[in-house]
């Protein structure tokens, strides 16, 4: 027995018996379970002895019947725990979890959909975890047409993301759609395809998908090889040629002195191809990404003109990022840029032109940094370059971070206005005197010569 200690009637699930696939479940609040015992089954739930106990033991079915208890109680409490536990699907391969807990959302109902939006959205989590959150929001959005629309839109939106997704959830997520007869998300659906991003496995290609939808009545293009990945007709793998070996071309060379330098160019990562539209869509949902770096060039305070620079890992690969010209003197956020998809190549010689001497900074500085100085010029009637609307995606959510203290304005404690290449000059000096006469602020003007600005 547990050394856990439940109290009546929660404790008769340690023995109420052997669970078998497909039978019918027992109503567990004529046991007497109530939503006032709620806390207790959420223990027993996370009881990790009870996990652990051997096949025969009646004691291993106690967390099933939990769970089974409260969603019969529809207790939203109870979400959060429970989908905790989707993370066994991948880690132990526990098929009880996977069967039973989109079964026990549905009945939860409407209240469990924001914490599955949550874990379906973080990439972070296993796939075959975030496939039982797409399977529980398709029960909930067939189960109550109130937030049947909800559902298809969660589910819609990370397949927008189909060139970073796994090709399965893909089909999964596609799935989903199909199981709530979201027709309007047909045209998503194909550009994935198009694409080479779904799993045909699961739930078969563009024409089974269309005929599921009710969009036609049978085949117009003969069936392909099911399996986009050719798990079947996988070439094989090569033997590793050394550097000094002969060269597997039969030119005659040695390796290193032929194919070598082609091949190795070959496996370098590339960008990914993404239309202005799908960096859009990805850019929004920068944050879901885990966070890399933040640069600032050293001497920003020193001159007022931050250099910034913020980095995400999409993939192995792949990065997104941010970058930001902030004036802390005057004009807050002047230039705002972004781009996904890129290398670490690519990042190292974009950073390497934009940021003399980068430091490192931690994300809730850097955020402090941005928000103070977009504060500061809004005040003077400034505000942030436009694209900063998306580009600000990447900071992400204020993140905490130790005390700071910097400072907005310029040397002499009011703005100094240091005009740059492609300022409207003149408009920018009628608004500060406009707001601040003439002795509320300085400004500086570079000399231009030979189309350099000393």
């Amino acid at each position: 027995m547990t050394g856990i200690v439940y109290s009546s009637p929660v404790v008769q699930l340690l023995t109420y018996g052997k669970i078998e696939f497909g039978e019918e479940w027992p109503d567990y609040q004529s046991l007497g379970l109530r939503t006032e015992h709620t806390h207790e089954l959420i223990k027993l739930i996370q009881d990790t002895r009870l996990h652990s106990m051997g096949r025969d033991s009646l004691e291993i079915w106690a967390p099933v019947h939990a769970w089974r208890a409260l969603g019969q109680l529809k207790t939203v409490e109870a979400v959060g725990v429970l989908v905790c536990l989707f993370r066994l699907i991948d880690e132990e391969d526990d098929d009880w979890v996977s069967e039973e807990l989109p079964e026990i959302m549905a009945m939860i109902g409407s209240g469990a959909i924001p914490q599955l939006s949550l874990f379906l959205k973080d990439s972070r989590n296993g796939l075959f975890a975030r496939v039982a959150a797409e399977r529980s929001l398709q029960l909930i959005g067939k189960s109550d047409g109130s937030v049947r629309e909800k559902c298809i839109a969660i589910l819609t939106d990370e397949l927008k993301l189909f060139l970073m997704n796994d090709p399965s959830l893909n089909a999964f997520l596609i799935d989903g759609l199909i199981g709530l007869n979201a027709v309007e998300a047909v045209d998503l659906m194909r550009e994935a395809f198009i694409h080479g991003r779904v799993d045909c496995f699961v739930r078969g290609d563009v024409d089974d998908v269309e005929i599921a939808l009710g969009l036609k009545d049978k085949r117009t293009h003969p069936r392909g090889r099911k399996n986009i990945r050719d798990r079947y007709d996988k070439p094989s793998q090569k033997v590793k040629i050394g550097r000094n070996d002969p060269c597997h071309c039969g030119s005659g060379k040695k390796y290193k002195k032929c194919c070598l330098a082609k091949e190795e160019a070959n496996r370098l990562p590339v960008p990914l191809d993404l239309s202005s539209g799908q960096k859009e869509v990805l850019i929004k949902d920068a944050q879901k990404y885990p966070f890399d770096q933040c640069l600032i060039n050293g001497n920003w305070k020193d001159v007022g003109l931050a250099r910034i620079v913020v980095i995400r890992q999409m993939d192995e690969d792949h990065f997104i990022f941010g970058m930001y010209l902030v004036d802390t003197y005057c004009l807050g956020v002047k230039s705002a840029s972004y781009d996904v998809g890129v290398t670490e190549k690519q990042l190292q010689d974009l950073i390497s032109n934009y940021s003399d001497d980068p430091e490192e900074y931690c994300l809730g500085c850097v955020q402090q940094i941005v928000d103070g100085a977009i504060e500061y010029a809004k005040k003077l009637g400034f505000s942030p370059y436009p694209e900063f609307d998306l580009a600000r995606h990447v900071l992400g959510e204020k993140k905490d971070c130790e005390a700071r203290d910097f400072y907005f304005g310029g040397p002499q404690g009011k703005p100094l206005y240091v005009a740059g290449p492609h300022d409207d000059k003149q408009a920018i000096i009628d608004q500060l005197t406009k707001l601040l006469e003439k002795d509320g602020f300085d400004y500086m003007i570079p000399v231009q010569a030979d189309n350099v600005w000393l």
